[in-house]
């Protein structure tokens, strides 16, 4: 998937070169400069291609465009709570906790140690992504304002060292923050057949329903390692008693994107050590908690 963006970007860039034309909003362009924005700092900013282009009048303008596929569903990917309090406010984990409640029972019908294929797994929580229409089991619609469906897209409220991002090297004001859409099935031919799909990212996201979606990590015993550090929506509490040595589970929905995978991984690695569980013995698990293979809780 990754590879197929960067081909798509690489294609739509290819055909904004310096000194073609393309009509646009009723006025006729020739592009000057067409760059893909590069930042600093962590992370990426909102622009995937920036162009600049003058029109026949001399009038420069800035396309900062955000490219996708006709099939793309992540709108952002490996969200933290920091970029959701930006977007927010500092209301931002009350937001977010609101929004999984209204999913908290099928959560519960997850398996929490179960197998899938060849992997034997222990569930360490889910990571929290947001995209354009229902994302799977564990998916529901965003309660948005128009301004925050915006910001989604363009990174209106980004930190100003992703929004100044860097063009040909040097530091452009709010070339990081996209103002245009283009959402392309790579059977463009010219370059105005790519301008004819450009949107105004204004006009464009306020139309689109944004569902968040909560997909699993695990720990995956065979493997002896878990799915990295992601920022969990929802947690896993795994508990062992002292006295019994059962184990016991917990969804944890407070305070979402605050505890991350390597947390719970750690805890379930110090557990199965404990009660001394490994690839071999997985099945034995089932010894120590009653809901081996099985739904968290039965409906």
């Amino acid at each position: 998937m990754v590879k197929t963006f960067i081909k798509t970007e690489d294609r739509v860039q290819s055909f904004f070169k310096r000194g073609l034309s393309f009509n646009f909003d009723g006025e006729t362009y020739k592009v000057i400069q067409s760059e893909k924005p590069t930042i600093s700092a962590n992370g990426e900013c909102k622009t995937d291609l920036y162009v600049k282009a003058k029109s026949l009048n001399g009038k420069e303008k800035e396309f900062k465009f955000s490219i996708k596929q006709t099939n793309y569903w992540f709108v952002a990917n490996k969200i933290k709570l920091e970029r959701l309090r930006q977007i927010f406010g500092e209301n931002a984990q009350k937001r977010i906790s609101e929004e999984l409640l209204k999913i908290k029972d099928i959560f519960y019908k997850n398996k929490l140690i179960y197998y899938r294929g060849k992997d034997k797994n222990i569930r360490i929580g889910w990571k929290f992504e947001v995209g354009k229409g229902k994302g799977g089991f564990l998916s529901s619609k965003l309660n948005l304002t128009n301004d925050e469906k915006i910001d989604f897209y363009a990174g209106t409220s980004l930190p100003k060292e992703k929004k100044d991002a860097l063009i040909d090297g040097v530091k452009v004001k709010d070339s990081g923050i996209s103002n245009y859409i283009i959402v392309t099935d790579s059977k463009e031919k010219t370059i105005q057949d790519y301008a004819e799909k450009i949107q105004a990212i204004s006009d464009y996201a306020p139309k689109v329903d944004l569902y968040f979606a909560c997909k699993g990590i695990n720990y995956r015993v065979n493997k002896n390692k878990w799915d990295g550090n992601r920022p969990l929506s929802v947690w896993v509490k795994w508990s062992k008693s002292v006295s019994t040595n059962q184990i016991d589970a917990k969804l944890i929905f407070d305070n979402p994107l605050s505890v991350n995978g390597n947390e719970v991984g750690k805890n379930i690695e110090k557990i199965l050590n404990e009660i001394q569980i490994d690839d071999s013995n997985f099945e034995e698990l089932g010894d120590f908690f009653k809901k081996f293979d099985s739904a968290f809780k039965e409906t």
